[in-house]
């Protein structure tokens, strides 16, 4: 896969929850990033978890109430969500993308410059884009 991925879903193509069970042989994944914020995509999310399996939430969007608390302390689920990735974080993520040899460069559909960030903000929330990079320059 282009992005280094083992797997890709297409979620408006086939169930992303069954697809995901599927290919880790039923248990489900360990580790999840939600970024879309639907509501779907963070259901899925919850649904798609190992026992003992960990998300993090950082899509901000819909307002709807989709946790379940007996699914969390049945599964023995561990959620965190965050509007900003903690600088420790950050670096974690970035050295596991160096190791592993995954490009972000592909989730990428827009640029802005920090002068365009009204622009950029109003094509965001339409829900239209991928992920979104102001470029300071």
């Amino acid at each position: 896969m282009s992005m280094g991925a083992d797997a890709v879903v297409n979620s408006q193509k086939e169930d992303a929850v069954s697809a995901i069970r599927k290919f880790t042989n039923g248990r489900g994944a360990s580790l999840a990033f939600e970024a879309s914020g639907s509501t779907k995509g963070r259901t899925d999310i919850i649904n798609s978890l190992c026992r003992g399996g960990e998300a993090v939430f950082v899509g901000v969007g819909s307002n709807e109430n989709v946790i379940n608390p007996s699914q969390i302390i049945g599964s023995q689920l561990t959620l965190m969500g965050s509007f900003v990735l903690p600088l420790w974080l950050a670096w974690d993520m970035v050295s596991f993308l160096d190791n592993q040899k995954v490009s972000f460069e592909n989730a990428v559909t827009h640029r802005f410059s920090i002068e365009d960030a009204p622009e950029a903000y109003k094509i965001f929330d339409e829900g239209k884009t991928g992920k979104v990079v102001f470029e300071w320059t």
